[in-house]
């Protein structure tokens, strides 16, 4: 996923080359890798990113890749659930066949007990207690103003690189620090995962409904022609590579991985999640955690490179940068395969 993310950056800043008469302004291109990989969150980032490093084309940047984690996300269900399809008929994933082999409880409204609502997690420990929607929710904001806190003090002091990382890197790396104490002091039972769903998809949907309200649509349609090129030729390269990366390199579940990293790498997390869901209803194989661990790691480096490669546009221009994506795109493969051998050997 790595490795599509900096193909995407790489095909993005490429087509500044294909169309040379187009008036475009220095990170035109970076928009397919922000809105495919990173999605509508990150497409909302975009515009603080441009705007903290001086930048007066920053709400013409987040327009475009509003457009595209728009375009990713649509596409990315339509095309997954289309070679869902498609492999069923040829038996590599294990979809389920008929509708009354679905579990009843994944059925659309079904209902264990119509005699009690049902709820939407457990209480934090007593019921009198602080309720768990509260003692999520401050834990999440919590870790943002650490984050916040930290990355105030380092650009006050200009330390070197670490001032260029994302405050979201920083709020990720800082989370799992969290989540180690909470682990080793056993308070790990406290965490319910309905309730940290509710509360995520409701802060996403701000950003999303933020970013989509300031869309600049005079300037999707100035670029239309180089944005759909390059939106369609990002799901030719995305899914041609994953295709041939998992079917030579994975020996089993080949599918369901790909699958999954391309709803990864066109949406968002739970875009993945969704076509795995209809792959295997129950989760029972175990490239669920597979999925898991690598859209962690994805992340963490994901927002970390983010900076770095605001800063060669900005400073090096737009070949050096391309470059960068390039030797990015070979450095992963080349690390994919290799893990993928010695896991077979």
């Amino acid at each position: 996923m790595l490795c599509v993310a900096m193909m995407q950056f790489a095909l993005g800043f490429g087509i500044q080359f294909i169309f040379p008469s187009y008036d475009f302004y220095d990170t035109f291109g970076w928009e397919l890798g922000i809105g495919y990989v990173g999605g509508h969150g990150t497409a909302g980032l975009l515009a603080t990113m441009l705007q903290n490093a001086g930048l007066g084309y920053c709400q013409d940047a987040q327009g475009v890749a509003i457009t595209t984690a728009t375009f990713g996300l649509v596409g990315g269900i339509l095309l997954g659930m289309l070679l869902i399809n498609i492999s069923s008929r040829k038996g590599h994933t294990s979809i389920l066949k008929k509708v009354s082999d679905i579990p009843q409880s994944y059925k659309i409204g079904y209902i264990k007990d119509e005699s009690k609502q049902s709820s939407m997690g457990r209480e934090t420990t007593l019921s009198a207690s602080v309720d768990s929607l509260a003692f999520h929710l401050a834990i999440i904001l919590m870790v943002c103003g650490l984050s916040y806190f930290v990355v105030d003090i380092v650009k006050t002091h200009n330390i070197f690189l670490l001032k260029e990382i994302s405050i979201w890197a920083y709020a990720i790396v800082f989370m799992f620090i969290v989540w180690g104490i909470m682990l080793k002091l056993k308070l790990d039972f406290l965490v319910d995962d309905r309730v940290k769903s509710r509360i995520a998809g409701s802060l996403t949907e701000f950003a999303v409904i933020a970013a989509i309200s300031s869309l600049k649509v005079d300037t999707v349609f100035l670029y239309l022609l180089p944005l759909l090129v390059m939106m369609i030729l990002g799901f030719i390269f995305t899914i041609g590579f994953l295709y041939v990366m998992c079917y030579f390199l994975l020996k089993e579940h080949w599918f369901e991985h790909m699958i999954a990293a391309l709803g990864c790498c066109t949406g968002v997390f739970l875009t993945g999640v969704l076509l795995l869901r209809i792959c295997d209803p129950d989760f029972k194989t175990s490239f669920i955690s597979n999925y898991s661990l690598s859209y962690t790691i994805l992340s963490i480096v994901y927002f970390a490179l983010l900076n770095t490669i605001l800063g060669l546009v900005l400073h090096h221009g737009l070949f050096y940068t391309w470059l960068f994506c390039m030797g990015g795109v070979c450095i992963f493969g080349i690390l994919a395969i290799l893990f993928a051998k010695i896991k077979i050997t």
